[in-house]
């Protein structure tokens, strides 16, 4: 977490970030809705946002005129559109009965609840809600009371907790309580510009939050990461095994400093199993990292958990670049851990876009190392996430198979491929949002949507069919995404995009095809419109729609249109891909 020191230079340093951000491509549209002056908190979001290469956009509603804004279809939170509303919210302002005698937060809860609701149904926005500030000091004294305040605000938080959790595909928590802990109330509360101008929070505090504001916005715009990759000797373990011996190395489930380099593997194990791709990059004799995976008591992770590794004595820059190039993922996606100081500012020199995390002197800040910036979190979490590696090894079998066949045509035919294409299903829409969130390089027009948005496009006059692939190897999962909006008999093409992992076997062909097959024969569609959206990661699709017959119509600042006439389109009849609906 960023902490201040000097005012003046930190905005200093905004205003240069600002100025070098012309070229970011993505945007962040936050808006905040507030019963109190949070305004001071716009420095720290910026600052985030455009660590990110994310441009921010803020707007401050007017001060306590929450409902009023979110009825009113002309007030600025309807027309800015925001990607985030975040609700922040004092409970001293929005209960005014909260310090009188005799409050009951039943009350409270249902103001809440109705305010959620009601700004859940006027906006397509994810939403972002706080709990609250317990009061620091009991003024019933030693005599506790299931009536008093401080029971009482614990309640309440939890009913926020709590519905954030069942509502999970738009609501998120902004933990005020939490963040208090975390920092205490000397770094958060100033007592003086709450009582003088209802600005209750310090520096510290106001980092904090914009820091848990910019995860969602960074996860919407496609930018959490994908993939860590470790070095092994004193970043795994304490120590160098080839030096040590497996039996010499420092990792423990109980001692200290052992149990901090044991911890710290919890922590990835914990990212695996939330779809995160790991792997090694060290300078080591391969067979010394392979004994301590399989044979040491207290090494949680094992080989079946890798997805990659490079273990030699190459530069790591090296190992790390053709890492990316195995699977197919942008340079930004990475984080790669190392204690050495030279090894981590190499890579930050020579492959600028990956993030590096060094280990800390103090190791006992180790095991959380991972946690602390939120750089894995997603908005959802799928399926797909959790077979992530098995997907990965399951592609490393499948180049080792291509190399038996001479020519690409035969090993594809030899695969057996089935592209599964529908109608998006109802529990499909939470993976489908997803993708749009964080699929990058086959993507026509990079378009973000929340799964509300989703749900919404699937009702005509719009159509959101989906592509799940598999082969004889397994199931690539849910990889593909086609959206079209309908007027009359024109479909427009709002988003086509595919994941990766299915590219270079002819799918997005027959995906596009059957598509369009089904909407001209169900809505006589005869005409099409579609777009190439440009951006840094996507120049693979920029003749996408010249290969399937459409014409280039005119050009929108980078933006090219597109249109076809039915008859016009490029079908190819690709035999060894079979498709199904079902």
């Amino acid at each position: 977490m960023l902490k201040v020191s000097n005012l003046a230079d930190f905005m200093s340093q905004i205003r240069q970030m600002e100025n070098n951000a012309s070229t970011f491509e993505a945007y962040g549209n936050i808006y905040f809705l507030k019963n109190f002056t949070v305004d001071r908190i716009d420095p720290f979001l910026k600052y985030y946002l455009l660590n990110e290469k994310i441009r921010p956009n803020i707007v401050y509603g007017t001060y306590d005129n929450i409902t009023q804004e979110i009825l009113d279809d002309g007030s600025s939170l309807h027309t800015t559109n925001p990607d985030v509303v975040v609700l922040s919210l004092m409970l001293e302002t929005f209960d005014m009965s909260y310090n009188r005698e005799g409050w009951n937060y039943e009350e409270t809860k249902k103001s809440l609840k109705s305010l959620y609701e009601l700004i859940a149904t006027k906006t397509k926005s994810l939403l972002a809600i706080n709990t609250f500030i317990p009061p620091f000091y009991n003024e019933a004294g030693l005599i506790r009371s299931v009536q008093d305040r401080y029971h009482q605000m614990l309640l309440i938080n939890q009913f926020v907790r709590d519905y954030a959790v069942e509502h999970s595909s738009r609501f998120f928590l902004m933990d005020w309580e939490h963040m208090i802990r975390q920092l205490g109330e000397q770094e958060s509360i100033d007592y003086r510009y709450w009582y003088t101008s209802k600005a209750p929070f310090k520096s510290s505090f106001q980092s904090l939050y914009a820091l848990e504001i910019t995860k969602i916005v960074r996860a919407l715009k496609g930018k959490t990461k994908k993939c860590i990759l470790l070095d092994c000797d004193n970043t795994l373990w304490g120590g160098v095994v080839g030096e040590d011996g497996v039996e010499g190395i420092k990792l423990d489930s109980n001692h200290y400093p052992g149990k901090a380099y044991y911890d710290f593997q919890k922590s990835v194990l914990n990212l695996i199993k939330r779809g995160v791709m790991v792997g090694l990059v060290s300078k080591n004799n391969e067979e010394d990292v392979w004994e301590v995976l399989s044979s040491h008591p207290d090494c949680l992770i094992k080989k079946s958990d890798l997805a990659v590794w490079r273990i030699n004595w190459n530069q790591k820059d090296e190992n790390i670049a053709s890492i990316i190039k195995q699977l197919n993922i942008g340079e930004d996606s990475i984080v790669f851990v190392d204690d050495n100081p030279m090894e981590c500012e190499i890579v930050r020199r020579l492959l600028p876009e990956v993030r590096v995390l060094q280990v800390p002197e103090k190791l006992y800040e180790y095991p959380n190392i991972l946690y602390k910036e939120g750089l894995f979190d997603k908005i959802t979490a799928s399926q797909e996430d959790q077979d992530r590696t098995k997907m990965y090894q399951d592609e490393t079998a499948r180049k080792s198979e291509q190399s038996k066949f001479s020519n690409l045509e035969q090993f594809l035919s030899s695969l057996e491929l089935q592209a599964i294409i529908h109608p998006a299903k109802t529990n499909e829409i939470q993976r489908i949002a997803q993708l749009t969130q964080k699929t990058n390089q086959f993507n026509v027009s990079t378009k973000r949507y929340s799964e509300e948005e989703i749900k919404n496009l699937t009702e005509y006059p719009n159509c959101v069919y989906s592509l799940r692939v598999q082969d004889k190897f397994g199931d690539y999962g849910l990889t593909g995404v086609f959206i079209a909006k309908l007027s009359q008999n024109i479909g427009y093409i709002d988003t086509y995009l595919l994941s990766c992992r299915v590219l270079g076997r002819n799918v997005e062909l027959a995906f596009i095809h059957q598509c369009m097959n089904d909407i001209e024969q169900m809505f006589g569609i005869k005409t099409w419109e579609a777009s190439y959206v440009p951006t840094k990661k996507n120049q693979q699709v920029s003749d996408f729609w010249d290969r399937i017959g459409f014409d280039l119509e005119k050009t929108i600042d980078d933006e090219k249109v597109y249109g076809l006439i039915k008859p016009n389109r490029k079908v190819e009849n690709i035999s060894y891909i079979k498709i199904t609906e079902e």
